[in-house]
């Protein structure tokens, strides 16, 4: 291609931008007018590419004095049957990816969640079974129904409390590496450090919280039935 040499004069720089995924890179702007009378040469040097490419543009940038502009003026182009990408409209398409996997994960939770209660339920049975006799004893010398009741409850309680323990545990380990990796992604495309994943201090009470009131909801029918054992024959029980 022949050598075009053009002396301009630099008359400012422009705050560095962002495309919405990754950096734009370095540019140039020049006046549209000289940006026309190139283009035109060009193409009269090489006239064969108008038939791949006609004359114009790509793409357009808009700057707007407020984001508050942002949704009119989204429609106006789209009016002009142009298409456009905007960091809102990227936002918008990513809460709708995000609502999809949040439904998603909802629902294996809510299946490891009907697991963990069977488990927890089979547990307790098991526990109520091999002690028949300790219950047996327990009624004989003056504990109530009751009393046993809320004995086999608190032992789901002290279940959910330590499984909710190291769920957080893992869940922050977890989330420290996912931090860690998705910086080291950030930093090499030229973006700051970002915290990704927190988890905060009610957060810490409420899962707890919901992992014993789980428990003891597992818990109450293996409870109930150990209450309801007949001592006499919780004593003879082998």
């Amino acid at each position: 291609l022949p050598e075009v040499v053009v002396e301009l004069k630099v008359v400012g720089l422009t705050e560095r931008e962002r495309a919405v995924f990754g950096n734009v890179g370095s540019q140039i702007y020049i006046p549209f007018g000289m940006a026309q009378e190139h283009q035109r040469r060009f193409l009269e040097q090489f006239p064969m590419l108008a038939l791949f490419r006609p004359p114009g543009y790509t793409a357009a940038t808009v700057h707007l004095t407020s984001a508050k502009y942002l949704d009119a003026v989204e429609k106006a182009i789209n009016g002009l049957g142009l298409r456009t990408i905007s960091i809102a409209s990227a936002i918008s398409q990513l809460k709708r990816v995000f609502l999809v996997v949040d439904m998603l994960l909802a629902l294996v939770g809510s299946i490891g969640l009907a697991v963990s209660c069977l488990g927890i339920t089979n547990t307790m049975v098991m526990a109520v079974l091999e002690r028949t006799r300790e219950i047996g004893v327990m009624k004989a010398v003056g504990a109530e129904d009751q009393d046993i009741r809320w004995l086999f409850l608190a032992e789901s309680a002290a279940i959910g409390a330590v499984g909710g323990v190291i769920g957080l545990i893992f869940a922050w380990v977890l989330g420290r590496v996912i931090n860690f990796s998705a910086n080291l992604y950030f930093v090499n495309q030229g973006f700051q450090k970002e915290n990704l994943f927190t988890i905060p201090v009610w957060l810490i009470g409420a899962a707890i919280g919901f992992a014993i009131l789980v428990s003891i909801g597992a818990g109450l029918y293996p409870a109930d039935r150990a209450a309801k054992i007949d001592p006499t024959r919780a004593l003879r029980h082998d």
